[in-house]
């Protein structure tokens, strides 16, 4: 299951991980960004704040990724994803990484999301995770979601978030082991949960994190 998360890092990282070390991480984010002439906002590192989780099939945040990079380059989504699928594993994604630019379209891929006014893309460390997850900004963020809104999704905001709660949604999300999914409805399912996680992420001026088992920042 790929966890979609929104909240104090205390909470998701975990209180043994220490409030020094994640207060110097913060620290080193800002000062790094600093140098760069960027800046980032100031979130609320409280554990007892409330905070967005949620988890969805990995296909479903995998056929997201997929349906949208698909509807950049104007290629039909897949009609059926297999169990199992990874977007990065298709043509259309390493197509994607390999080419420069593209940096609305390569903030909608990050697994951390941080509060700034800037737009741009990085890398970063988690605490307690290891090696690099690719990274945004929230306004990077911000400006993807709304071009793919434009693009593929034209809908309101409470249709979107009700794509996560409909029957066929659900359905698709306890299709059983070794079948297929939907890729369209299996798409809208991912795309409403990270829709409502990035809206909780604004609202609270807090990170968003997007996890999977084999690459988990925990």
């Amino acid at each position: 299951m790929t966890e979609i998360f929104s909240g104090s890092l205390h909470t998701f990282i975990g209180a043994e991980s220490g409030s020094g070390r994640i207060a110097g991480w913060i620290d080193g984010i800002k000062a790094y960004m600093k140098r760069g002439g960027l800046s980032v906002s100031d979130w609320i590192e409280d554990p007892e704040r409330p905070s967005f989780s949620e988890s969805i099939p990995d296909e479903a945040y995998q056929a997201m990724l997929l349906r949208s990079v698909s509807a950049y380059y104007g290629i039909p989504m897949l009609s059926m994803v297999p169990a199992g699928f990874r977007a990065e594993n298709h043509p259309l994604m390493i197509k994607l990484n390999a080419e420069e630019g593209y940096l609305w379209l390569k903030a909608f891929i990050s697994r951390f999301v941080i509060p700034s006014p800037d737009i741009f893309v990085y890398s970063t460390a988690i605490p307690g995770a290891s090696g690099y997850v690719p990274a945004c900004s929230s306004a990077a963020f911000s400006d993807a979601l709304r071009r793919l809104r434009n693009e593929v999704w034209p809908y309101d905001d409470l249709t979107i978030c009700s794509w996560s709660g409909s029957a066929e949604e659900r359905a698709a999300s306890h299709i059983e082991e070794g079948g297929e999914y939907p890729g369209e409805a299996l798409a809208r399912c991912g795309f409403s949960v990270v829709f409502r996680a990035f809206r909780f992420s604004l609202s609270g001026c807090v990170p968003l994190i997007i996890s999977s088992p084999e690459k988990s920042p925990r």
